[in-house]
């Protein structure tokens, strides 16, 4: 399982497992090519040499289809480390740090309204029918509604 943006603290590890870790055959040169530069520069912002420009960022992260929260982190991760300024740098810190922290709590990463499961438990496990329908879905013969009420004479 891939690991969350929001669990790192530089953007060079996350390159680095986006693009050379094992089974990512072939990523280095897509993404050099979405950038219009030479994998040779990727290694080198890898290996420390160099840094990703914002636009690089940018790029890249479009490339990766990173939207929302995780692209705002990503380009500030790469500011941060871009940062000349100690008070600029502290700024930027501090926006990663709340994106981190705001994305860290599953609640808000889901998009469903009812997070219990109170008044659904007692619906599901109040007849068999609902947990005979869960099971017997899992059946590819038995994923219609056709073949389910068949089965279960409903």
């Amino acid at each position: 399982m891939e690991k969350s943006i929001f669990s790192y603290d530089s953007y060079r590890p996350y390159l680095q497992d986006k693009l050379t870790a094992e089974g990512r055959r072939g990523q280095l040169s897509r993404a050099a090519e979405s950038l219009g530069c030479q994998t040779s520069f990727l290694s080198r912002v890898i290996n420390e040499e160099l840094h990703l420009t914002p636009e690089h960022a940018f790029k890249l992260a479009r490339f990766w289809s990173l939207l929302g929260d995780e692209q705002s982190y990503f380009l500030k991760l790469v500011d941060y480390e871009r940062a000349g300024d100690q008070e600029f740098q502290k700024f930027i810190k501090s926006q990663i740090d709340e994106l981190k922290k705001k994305n860290s709590e599953i609640s808000k990463r889901t998009s469903r309204e009812n997070k219990t499961f109170e008044g659904l438990s007692l619906k599901y496990f109040g007849s068999w029918i609902y947990g005979a329908i869960h099971f017997l879905t899992c059946i590819p013969k038995y994923q219609t509604l056709q073949s389910l009420a068949k089965r279960l004479s409903l």
